[in-house]
């Protein structure tokens, strides 16, 4: 079990907390502790526990009670809760359970059993908060699914129906709109169906790493040149600063992915006439590569988002592209898998700039 869990100690017995504490400390966790109910009560609304160890015999307010407001008024309402009884106190031990403990504890306790219980307990929890994000992700993947697919197919039906109707009669010019729409709504429909797999593959754990030494510099301007319709029709400006020949070990297919990715969102987000600086340096045993627009940035609460399958959100370019901003879950899925960081800097109206890591070496 992950050392650094944070475990409550609730008792009125001042020696029961000593004892608790040098055990659990041995053992490498945190220990947090509260002489009273009303004192574990006020922990709880302030501090997120992985597990409470709470005695049931307290006065003013004993450990039913304790447990009853901790779990209907606290940020730690699904903390387990194991309570503390002696061993000839076999009376409480069916309320333990009635009141919302999943397990219990002996008094005088045995060094080996407590920790055997405290480690399956939070590994169980561990398991639970997997699940609960596996469920997130899934519900998150299939409402994009739903609707993000779903409306670009119905923009392609639409405007090539318009084409096959109008295609003798309509002059060259309307013509020209309509595959244009079609052109890229398809290639925008095909990136995001490229991140929604990579993406759905990574979270099934199978994805593997592949490291080559892959040369950023040339990457980099393939892939300049990949986005450079896209740039040309806002007028973007496109410039790479790589100070000296970049030699990487990292997977080419990920990397590509990243940088196309953040590419792609920064021409989005610029405005006509704006430009994209690509600048790339070693530090230490890492690339870091910098991709930064003068478009219109973000506030605090979108950029505190950006990273997270529940809470993300894409805004709409500004000629109205759409995304799901899983392109950026995606980046940092494949930059954490192969050992770098990635972080963005960005104010409202002065632009954003994505900072990504990757090892030079093959570690």
């Amino acid at each position: 079990m992950p050392i650094n869990k944070s475990i409550l100690i609730v008792d009125d017995v001042s020696d029961n907390i000593v004892l608790l504490q040098s055990i659990l400390d041995k053992a490498g966790y945190n220990t947090i502790a509260a002489t009273s109910g009303i004192q574990a009560v006020d922990l709880c609304k302030e501090i997120d526990l992985d597990l409470i160890l709470l005695d049931v015999r307290m006065p003013q307010m004993d450990g039913f009670e304790t447990a009853m407001q901790i779990q209907n008024n606290s940020k730690n309402a699904e903390t387990p809760i194991l309570f503390l009884l002696v061993k000839t106190d076999e009376s409480n031990i069916s309320n333990a359970f009635k009141n919302g403990g999943v397990d219990i504890i002996n008094k005088p306790f045995n060094d080996e059993e407590l920790l055997a219980r405290i480690n399956t307990h939070l590994t169980l929890r561990a398991q639970q908060n997997n699940l609960a994000q596996l469920n997130i992700t899934k519900d998150k993947f299939l409402n994009i699914l739903a609707h993000d697919l779903r409306n670009p197919f119905n923009s392609l039906l639409g405007f090539s129906e318009l084409l096959h109707e109008s295609i003798d009669q309509a002059d060259l010019n309307k013509i020209k709109k309509y595959a244009d729409i079609i052109q890229n709504t398809s290639k925008n429909t095909y990136d995001l169906l490229n991140n929604l797999l990579s993406w759905a593959q990574a979270q099934q754990q199978g994805m593997v790493v592949k490291k080559e030494l892959v040369n950023l510099n040339e990457l980099i301007n393939e892939l300049v040149q990949n986005v450079e319709n896209a740039a040309e029709s806002k007028n973007i400006e496109i410039f790479i600063s790589l100070n000296e020949p970049i030699a990487i070990w990292a997977d080419q297919e990920m990397l590509n992915t990243i940088i196309r990715n953040l590419l792609t969102n920064a021409i989005k987000y610029s405005k006509v006439g704006g430009e994209i600086k690509i600048k790339g340096v070693i530090n230490n045993n890492f690339a870091e590569i910098r991709i930064k627009d003068n478009g219109i940035g973000m506030d605090e609460t979108t950029k505190n988002s950006l990273f997270k399958v529940l809470e993300t959100k894409s805004k709409k370019g500004t000629k109205g592209e759409v995304g799901t901003g899983f392109g950026l879950i995606l980046c940092k899925e494949f930059v954490e898998l192969q050992g770098g960081k990635i972080s963005v800097e960005s104010q409202l109206e002065k632009g954003c700039e994505f900072i990504f890591t990757i090892p030079i070496k093959n570690n």
